[in-house]
């Protein structure tokens, strides 16, 4: 599989594909940043927010002791 990436700042109306690209079956992905992703120093918690505090767990009870093999 020949991969081409490339990154633009200001995305053109077209796009060139390489001559040994054409006519194959191929993939185009196209990810457009806006403005609420430019600011790259945030937290995963500033766009999620904090985990909340898992509540405590049950007892579970007691396990049946088994034989080794």
């Amino acid at each position: 599989m020949k991969t081409k990436k490339t990154f633009y700042e200001k995305l053109p109306k077209s796009i060139s594909v390489p001559d040994e690209f054409t006519q194959k079956k191929g993939e185009v992905v196209i990810t457009v940043e806006d403005n609420a992703q430019k600011d790259k120093n945030k937290l995963l918690k500033d766009f999620y927010g904090l985990i909340p505090d898992l509540p405590e767990r049950s007892p579970q009870g007691t396990f049946e002791r088994r034989e080794k093999l």
